[in-house]
């Protein structure tokens, strides 16, 4: 049997102590427990020639309680400790944007390296010490070049088509997934259906139209930076 001595008031009291591990929703925990059994003196120096091989332990102190017991967290070098995979190995875990997410908030210093090896042999790469995903800096890249591509050509002012999937807002702009541009209409008006506000840019005839899965054709414009201001347009 262990012991621990704590402190209460006057007197150095000695407590059974004892441990045990326990799982809880895939974490582990660290249940100690504490009995009073007895007070030893008033005198740290007698407590200590009573029980010179029995530590002091703070969280004795000033217990309301005969019985008592603390919970820790105890944190696996090879498991997740947290979040919806708490207790799951990492080499079992195929959640790879979970496992960075997981590396740069929550592991330690000892967990890192285990984590590191898995992502880096799945597309993830480590940039200013932070894990980030190989596929999603090509995705970006993708999308600047097309981007670039998509302004080299408007640059020279040739009219072009462009399919609307929604409503322009209501500050007469949308943004183009596919061009990368932000199409902003000079002439529109704002309209709303059901309490839904949008807008509905004005063409040649002085007339606004729903443009929402439609396409159509901007043969006039000017653009700055990835704005395209467009002056005129037609349904294609």
């Amino acid at each position: 049997m262990e012991y621990r001595i704590g402190f209460k008031g006057k007197y150095y009291k000695l407590f059974e102590y004892k441990t045990e591990n326990r799982e809880d929703y895939g974490r582990t925990y660290k249940y100690e427990y504490y009995k009073f059994v007895k007070v030893i003196s008033m005198s740290k120096e007698k407590t200590i020639e009573k029980y010179p091989d029995v530590p002091f332990d703070e969280f004795c102190n000033d217990r309301k309680y005969s019985t008592f017991y603390k919970r820790t967290l105890v944190i696996k070098d090879d498991k997740f400790h947290c979040g919806k995979y708490a207790g799951k190995n990492f080499e079992m875990c195929e959640d790879y944007d979970y496992m960075m997410w997981f590396y740069n908030t929550c592991a330690n210093e000892t967990q890192k390296p285990i984590i590191e090896s898995i992502l880096l042999n799945n597309n993830y790469v480590i940039i200013d010490n932070i894990m980030v995903s190989q596929a999603k800096i090509d995705l970006e890249n993708d999308k600047e070049n097309r981007k670039n591509k998509t302004l080299e050509k408007l640059e020279k002012g040739l009219p072009f088509i462009v399919i609307f999937n929604g409503n322009i807002h209501t500050d007469g702009t949308y943004f183009n997934k596919q061009l990368q541009v932000t199409l902003s209409f000079e002439k529109y008006r704002t309209s709303y259906w059901d309490d839904i506000f949008y807008g509905m840019p004005i063409d040649s005839n002085g007339n606004a139209k729903r443009i929402k899965g439609k396409q159509i054709m901007i043969t006039k414009y000017n653009v700055n930076n990835d704005i395209v201001s467009i002056k005129e347009w037609r349904f294609a």
